[in-house]
């Protein structure tokens, strides 16, 4: 029954993803604020939102903080491994010759905060100590290294991509109030699906053993 769950689960997800993939896709030239700053802010944020909330429930109503990390950690490294799925279906040549130069921004930034994620764990393992009123001091420093990466991205993004003009077939009909309506009504199923398939993914430790930080 728990593996049933779990796939109902990861349908939804994918049905989800799907149309969020479109109305971003249609925001991004409504805006024209263009692709690489719209897939960085909102399309990672609200793709990220099952991940925050599988996490965020590991901790509150599992309690398991090695079911938390273990999942934002595969699932960055399952993300990266998408790229190879995306190549295979990309019949124009080499994935990564194709895409904007301004995604090496994010994936410095992505370098960074693993980095350091990985020192931490193993500086907290050997008994060191770098926390305020029980937060650790490292959370502040990555939401100002996040806001002033943000910046970045959006100033270079501004100033280095070509005008995409208006594609009316792509941008669709809809207005951009009706974009940004679907888009939250999609990352609210998106968010209720998250804290569904962390509390299956708590069952599947539990039955097979296999350890949180696997599951």
């Amino acid at each position: 029954m728990i593996w049933i769950e779990f796939l109902a689960g990861a349908g939804l997800i994918i049905l989800a993803g799907t149309r969020l993939s479109r109305y971003a896709d249609q925001i991004a030239v409504r805006t024209g604020l263009g692709g690489a700053f719209i897939g960085f802010i909102l399309l990672a944020t609200v793709t990220s939102l099952p991940e925050m909330a599988v996490s965020a429930t590991s901790i509150i109503a599992v309690g398991s903080p090695d079911l938390a990390i273990g999942g934002l950690l595969g699932s960055n490294t399952f993300n990266l491994a998408i790229i190879v799925l995306l190549d295979i279906l990309y019949r124009s040549g080499p994935l990564l010759q194709k895409v904007y130069p301004g995604h090496v921004l994010s994936a410095g930034l992505g370098i960074m905060f693993i980095g350091t994620v990985s020192a931490l764990i193993l500086f907290y393992e050997h008994g060191g100590v770098l926390e305020i009123f029980g937060i650790g001091l490292s959370s502040f420093i990555f939401i100002g290294i996040y806001v002033v990466a943000v910046r970045l991205i959006f100033r270079y993004d501004r100033r280095s991509r070509p005008d995409p003009g208006n594609d009316g077939e792509t941008a669709g009909k809809s207005s951009l109030g009706t974009l940004v309506f679907k888009t939250a009504i999609v990352a609210a199923v998106i968010v209720a699906v998250g804290i569904w398939l962390s509390l299956t993914g708590g069952k599947i430790a539990a039955a097979t053993g296999w350890g949180e930080s696997f599951v």
